[in-house]
């Protein structure tokens, strides 16, 4: 129960500063309504001829898009530092984390979640962060885009910039 709670809690205080930074960005573009306001009324007193209405939601709405991302799941392997030619510390982790409902045969399918830490995130996670820990992310996604042997490859990847230690091994043998 002590789990639940805390998990709970994070995913709150997670959601929270996520809704206060989106709140502050609002307030920063000067209240994005009135922009999408004089945005609508631009389109419209110069006719813009725009009937494809992806288009005009596209050019109303494109000041507010959001990507964000919270997991909470546990660490599949102890996190390994590496450091770029730029003296950048990163660290990418494997988290597991299992879906909230059940497959055809009865069973919890788990996905597993590769994701980027940079800098202080990084090192505080290669120091106090093992394998089986629980962690919630707050982070984004990003493409990647490459070219290896002729052919262009893309992959998406989670950036996080925000994780938090919600339970290491030892806290779970202090508990039994």
């Amino acid at each position: 129960m002590k789990k639940i709670i805390i998990i709970i809690s994070v995913i709150l205080v997670i959601t929270i500063s996520t809704i206060v930074g989106y709140i502050k960005l609002s307030d920063n573009k000067s209240n994005n309504i009135n922009n999408i306001q004089s945005k609508s009324e631009i389109i419209d007193n110069q006719n813009i001829d725009i009937k494809n209405k992806e288009q005009r939601l596209f050019l109303l709405w494109n000041d507010i898009m959001l990507n964000n991302l919270v997991l909470v799941g546990r660490i599949t392997q102890n996190p390994e530092m590496l450091e770029t030619e730029k003296g950048n510390k990163r660290t990418v982790v494997t988290v597991s984390v299992p879906r909230s409902f059940k497959n055809s045969d009865g069973l919890y399918d788990t996905d597993f979640i590769k994701c980027t830490l940079w800098n202080t995130v990084a090192e505080h996670t290669f120091e106090y962060c093992k394998k089986g820990d629980v962690v919630g992310i707050k982070g984004r996604l990003q493409n990647n885009n490459y070219e290896k042997d002729g052919k262009m490859h893309y992959e998406l990847e989670v950036v996080a910039e925000r994780i938090t230690f919600l339970q290491s091994r030892v806290d779970r043998e202090n508990e039994r």
